[in-house]
């Protein structure tokens, strides 16, 4: 989700404020049907809180959490962080809630100074996020897509076991539950963009990776941005590198090889059980246009 204050682009660590979603630590381990009768509400409420820079009224654990306190990628955390180590008791590593008071001032301080707000949110459905795009018109989401295969191989390979030591009935039963969450996600985001074409942007994983650059700026034009000319070179730097900066890194050597990994790594016996499931959601998703018209 982004909302753009002003014109300000977002890149790398300077001109965007971006967040983990408080969702990625309330839910761990996803399944929508324990979700609290008021969660929309509350969702909607704490997205509006932090895109809005009101971090006073976001829960004191989102601000606890290891995202917030540890990930050094994001360079507009760091007076925060720093901060936190100021009030730490000594050889206790755990963060204190009078060290979040005292501390985040910080964080409201870069959120507001920054004219494009980002939140990474990857744990709820496109229709729990609805409401928070229709409660302020500011807010743009961006919804991203990516083959069922790949996704699958890429949280086999985080688990660090070989493939070979995951039973296919596992298997079986990750793809079935993937692909019917994908399958109701991608419907209800393509009748959004209908409703709502210049408040839902759609993007598939293998375009940004084979076409970075043009991707990329159509994202921009979607936000109402100019594209930075640094960043242009930072992407080709990072989706050409001398090599790559691990699982979850964001430098690769073939950005595009990524995106096709699975065709060498997933066995016919794979490909089976997956598409049985998923060959309605991979139709649809190669079927669709992309892009902001």
């Amino acid at each position: 989700m982004v909302s753009q204050i002003g014109r300000t682009a977002f890149k790398g660590n300077e001109a965007k404020w971006k967040m983990r979603h408080p969702s990625d630590i309330a839910q761990p381990k996803f399944d929508p049907r324990r979700r609290p009768d008021d969660f929309v509400e509350s969702l909607r409420r704490t997205t509006s809180n932090i895109l809005n820079c009101s971090i006073r009224d976001v829960d004191v654990e989102v601000k606890k959490h290891y995202f917030a306190v540890s990930w050094r990628k994001s360079v507009k955390f760091a007076k925060y962080r720093s901060c936190l180590l100021h009030y730490r008791i000594r050889h206790v590593k755990e963060v204190t809630v009078t060290a979040v008071e005292r501390c985040q001032r910080h964080l409201a301080k870069e959120c507001r100074t920054s004219d494009v707000r980002v939140i990474k949110a990857i744990r709820f459905f496109v229709d729990e996020v609805i409401p928070v795009v229709d409660h302020d018109p500011d807010t743009k989401l961006v919804y991203y897509v990516r083959d069922p295969r790949g996704i699958l191989l890429s949280r086999w390979s985080l688990s660090k076991l070989p493939l070979a030591a995951i039973p296919f009935s596992k298997i079986d039963q990750m793809a079935a539950y993937l692909c019917a969450k994908m399958r109701r996600d991608l419907k209800t985001a393509l009748q959004y963009r209908e409703d709502h074409p210049d408040q839902l942007l759609i993007m598939q994983y293998e375009t940004l990776a084979s076409s970075p650059v043009s991707t990329l700026q159509e994202l921009y034009r979607f936000v109402g941005v100019g594209v930075p000319s640094d960043l242009i070179d930072w992407i080709q730097y990072a989706t050409q590198a001398a090599k790559s900066d691990g699982m979850v890194g964001s430098i690769r050597k073939n950005g595009s090889e990524v995106s096709t990994r699975w065709q060498h790594e997933l066995s016919p016996e794979h490909l089976r059980i997956i598409e049985r499931h998923c060959d309605d959601v991979i139709d649809l998703i190669y079927s669709i246009p992309f892009g902001y018209r």
